[in-house]
């Protein structure tokens, strides 16, 4: 999609809940949004999940974040964050008083990724993180690697 109706706007500026999710907002449009939800001072949830966010989007969120002291839940599934930008994130959450739950399933995450994710959790015991927790394979091959001793992709008796 990547164009936002002025109506999400207008519902952005007084909601205690905005769901953005599968709208794959722009960077113009997240710009936007957030100048309409730092006036916002009763939302509470925010979900930007299947967005292409990229460093410039989690930045804008980022800024958002240390604006706003109302949200608890933000939800950021399958939004293609890197660990250089999940560094940042965490960065910027981790004063945050508000915030209670945290969602970045599905956004294939690497192990150094997993460790900060790890590691931010320890240091907020009292916050909800919620990540896969899979690692995914630094190799595109590694995906195809043998689960058997011997390198064969199919184990049978009648070998």
């Amino acid at each position: 999609m990547g164009f936002l109706p002025d109506e999400e706007y207008a519902k952005a500026e007084s909601s205690e809940a905005v769901s953005l999710e599968n709208y794959n907002i722009n960077v113009p449009d997240l710009i936007k949004l957030f100048d309409c939800l730092v006036q916002n001072e009763n939302l509470r949830s925010l979900n930007l999940s299947n967005s292409t966010l990229g460093g410039f989007g989690i930045k804008i969120v980022c800024e958002f974040l240390k604006k706003n002291s109302t949200i608890e839940k933000i939800i950021l599934n399958n939004c293609q964050i890197s660990v250089h930008d999940l560094a940042l994130f965490i960065e910027s959450i981790s004063n945050h008083h508000s915030l209670k739950v945290i969602s970045l399933e599905d956004n294939s995450f690497d192990e150094k990724a997993i460790m900060l994710l790890q590691a931010f959790q320890q240091n907020q015991p009292n916050m909800h993180l919620h990540y896969s927790s899979t690692p995914m394979p630094r190799n595109p091959e590694d995906i195809y690697a043998s689960p058997f001793e011997d390198g064969s992709a199919l184990k049978s008796k009648y070998k």
